[in-house]
């Protein structure tokens, strides 16, 4: 059975949840509730589910990759499924980037800028495997192996969006990079997603490979 870190669903359900709370000011009990009813992020059912995973995450637990699945099909009807998905990535890397030990950030605290960029590139590369399912190729890629599943059949194409806006926000907590990530492949080959991305932006003319 295959399963994911509980933060991905955790990301993707506070994502929801930001993109439907009422206007600030407004009650849900006033003129607003009407609206409130039909924003699915700001159900009760979805806060009780972010609660559990916080739990699962707090504990460095995984969870089933249809539950994942599940709740990318969800997203994906939205109009702002998009923006949606780019939230999500970013609340999941800057999760990651958190579970970076201690003695870690000491020693990237300590060491001459030299071995700090060594030790960053290390601890990025680390969580992103564990926690993401990336694989960092320095100096400019980073691929996606996508080992659940999730990236199958109808979420092809949507899955890497969130993934992408992910990997920036890690590779961003750590190592010096202001620039955006380009996604130069998209596709799967046989059972494997085959998502690639770059610091360095393609040629024109070749745009992303299938």
């Amino acid at each position: 059975m295959s399963r994911m870190h509980a933060m991905i669903p955790l990301a993707l359900l506070e994502a929801l949840q930001g993109a439907d709370v009422l206007p600030d000011g407004n009650d849900a009990d006033g003129p607003f509730a009407e609206l409130a009813a039909t924003r699915f992020g700001g159900s009760a059912t979805v806060a009780a589910q972010i609660q559990r995973y916080a739990d699962l995450a707090g504990r460095d637990a995984d969870v089933d990759a249809e539950e994942v699945i599940g709740l990318l099909r969800l997203v994906a009807r939205r109009p702002d499924a998009d923006l949606v998905l780019a939230d999500a990535g970013r609340r999941a890397g800057r999760r990651a980037a958190r579970c970076a030990s201690r003695t870690a950030r000491l020693l990237m605290s300590v060491s001459p800028s030299g071995w700090r960029r060594r030790i960053a590139r290390r601890v990025v590369r680390h969580l992103g495997d564990r926690l993401l399912d990336l694989h960092l190729e320095w100096p400019d890629t980073i691929r996606w192996r996508d080992r659940a599943g999730i990236g199958r059949g109808d979420l092809a194409g949507v899955t890497c969006r969130m993934v992408g806006a992910a990997a920036a926000e890690l590779v961003r907590a750590f190592v010096p990079f202001e620039g955006a990530l380009f996604h130069v492949r998209c596709g799967r080959d046989g059972d494997e997603q085959r998502c690639a991305w770059s610091t360095e932006r393609p040629p024109a003319s070749t745009g992303v490979e299938p």
